[in-house]
Order: C-alpha cells, then sequence, then structure tokens
C-alpha cells in the first residue's frame, strides 16, 4: 500500500468543478480520508502500490479528473503544508487545520482509516503544531476586516468601556461585529438596510445588540467612542457638515469601497479617521512577515521529512516482507 492523494483546490479548479467534487459517499471510502472546504476538496487513501488515478477514481465510481495527484512523500507534504496554512488562499490561516482534524475524526469514526493513514495524519498534525509553535505564521492578520481590529486592539487596548457601532452587515460587518463582540466591547449597535437579517444575526452575537435602520446613523454618532462602517452603498453614509463635534475622543474605521464616511470628517477635533488604504499598508506588512515565517515553516518541513521517511520505511517497508514471508510460510 502506498499513501496518495487526489484531489482539487482553488488554485487548480473553479468552484463549479470543486463543487462536483463533493460527495458524501466519498467518507464512507475504505482506507480514506475525505476533505471538503470552501477552498479544496482531497481524498488521502492507503492505495495498491503503483495503482494509477484513472483505475482508483474507477474503482470509486467515475468521480471527475482531479486537480492534482500525489504520491508517497510528496502527498505527506503536501498534507503537512495544508494543515499549517502554507497551502491557503490567506496564507498562515488556521481555519483549515480544524477542518482537517474534524475529517480525519469523521474517517475514525466511520472505520475507514487504517495504520498507514492514521500515522499519516497523526505526524502531520505534529508538524503543523510545531510549525505554528515555532513561527509566527498565523499571529499577523492580513484580511481587511482582521487588519482594522488590530489596529483598534493597538487604540484602544481594552474595550470594556467603548461605545461602538457597526453600519453595514455584509461579510465585514459581520466579522467586525463578532470580533467587538469576543472583546468584550462595553456596547454595540448594529445599523443596516435588512433590519429582519440584522435582528437575527445580532441574535447569535455573545452581547447584547439593538438593531437600527442605516438610515438614523447620524442621530446617533454622539453616543459612540468606535464606529465602523462597512457597507456597499455609493455616498457618504455620514458628512462632515452633518456632523456636530463632541468633546470626547472617538474613531471612525471607514472599511467601504467606496467610501462611506465623508474624508473632510478626518479635519474634526478629537476625531480619527481610518480608511481601507490606511489598513492596506499594515496588511502588505503583515503579509511580507508571514512569508517570511512561511520560509522557516519549509525548514521545518523539509528536517521533518527525513524523520518521516526513516519512520515510514521502518513501519511499512521493512515490516512488509516480513508479513508476507509469515503469510507465505
Amino acid at each position: 500500500m502506498e499513501l496518495m492523494l487526489l484531489g482539487c483546490n482553488f488554485r487548480t479548479t473553479s468552484l463549479a468543478e470543486r463543487e462536483a467534487w463533493v460527495s458524501p459517499a466519498q467518507q464512507r471510502l475504505p482506507n480514506t480520508v475525505y476533505l471538503a472546504t470552501c477552498n479544496r476538496v482531497e481524498i488521502y487513501t492507503a492505495a495498491k502500490e503503483g495503482i494509477s488515478a484513472d483505475k482508483l477514481l474507477s474503482e470509486w465510481g467515475g468521480r471527475k479528473e482531479p486537480g492534482y495527484v500525489r504520491r508517497g512523500e510528496a502527498a505527506f507534504a503536501h498534507l503537512v503544508r495544508v494543515a499549517a496554512g502554507l497551502d491557503a488562499m490567506v496564507l498562515g490561516e488556521t481555519e483549515v487545520f480544524g477542518q482537517i482534524k474534524r475529517a480525519y475524526q469523521k474517517a475514525l469514526e466511520a472505520g475507514t482509516t487504517g495504520p498507514l493513514l492514521n500515522f499519516v495524519f497523526q505526524r502531520a498534525f505534529s508538524i503543523a503544531k510545531k510549525i505554528r509553535t515555532e513561527t509566527d505564521i498565523s499571529r499577523l492578520p492580513v484580511s481587511v476586516s482582521s487588519v482594522g481590529l488590530m489596529l483598534l486592539d493597538q487604540i484602544f487596548g481594552e474595550f470594556k468601556n467603548v461605545r461602538s457601532a457597526v453600519a453595514g452587515l455584509g461579510a465585514m460587518g459581520r466579522q467586525t461585529a463578532i470580533g467587538l463582540s469576543k472583546r468584550g466591547v462595553g456596547s454595540l449597535k448594529l445599523f443596516g438596510r435588512d433590519l429582519d437579517k440584522a435582528e437575527a444575526f445580532a441574535r447569535e452575537l455573545p452581547v447584547s445588540a439593538p438593531v437600527l435602520p442605516l438610515g438614523v446613523l447620524g442621530e446617533h454618532l454622539a453616543d459612540v467612542d468606535l464606529l465602523i462602517t462597512a457597507t456597499t452603498q455609493p455616498g457618504s453614509l455620514v458628512r462632515a457638515s452633518q456632523y456636530a463635534a463632541g468633546g470626547s475622543f472617538q474613531v471612525f474605521l471607514d472599511l467601504g469601497v467606496p467610501r462611506n464616511l465623508d474624508p473632510e470628517l478626518g479635519r474634526a477635533e478629537n476625531l480619527f479617521l481610518y480608511n481601507v488604504d490606511d489598513l492596506k499598508t499594515i496588511a502588505a506588512q503583515n503579509l511580507a512577515q508571514r512569508q517570511k515565517e512561511a520560509r522557516a515553516a519549509e525548514e521545518i518541513i523539509e528536517k521533518e521529512m527525513g524523520r518521516f521517511q526513516r519512520e515510514w520505511h521502518r513501519r511499512f517497508v521493512i515490516a512488509r516482507p516480513k508479513a508476507e514471508a509469515i503469510s507465505t510460510g
């Protein structure tokens, strides 16, 4: 038996092609671990040595052609890179590690792993954890919403007394609201166009978050220390002429493209206005650092591959002739 990987990801195939690979039945294939995420579908299997991908696919019921095929050490190295976030759309992201662990756990519960896959996945988890411990690959955010929250961490330090508001509840606005609620923000108001959807989202948050129409945002500016806007609505939600400067320190973070807030607001006393371009500089610096850490991670993988090869040889190469001798003796 040899380790074999058949898969497709965001680099090799379109979303529609990846969807064609998704199948709950794959979770029950013998000697396999099936991984399906929004960015990849991969099947790791303990296959007959030398079997072709076409032959394997036909045995599985004629699945579509994979975007890539890896065997042996190359398949193992790929798994480690995926688990460590080195093969992710966002370099160093951590979510995929949990997804792989859940996929492996499902395979264990279904009884579809066996000694070879158990060894491979447990060793891959160990190396991925080592990479995250010994490098900073995952510690510097690069998404706009994450960088925005990192900037706010630097400004406020702690959030228990911060009165906040989020205007616009698309993906970016929701991520930001979740991030604020996890930081224990003092209060949080949500402003949206679709109030039913906004209220459903608010119920999922760990803090109380009243929902208000987007059109009344300007009436509540004096009540907040922090405002984050993330709408696709053209034109300014708040113009400088509508803003009455108060005596308290305020931070406005405009994540909208086009901008949601009048740039002239930045001239107001005690008001600090940031936009997406301000965050891009931080994100670029973080990405450059992540790429540096990725090189350190690859060095760890290279060293660990030697240990993997020796253990693989001891377990699955030397042991095989003995087993064959016993079976034919």
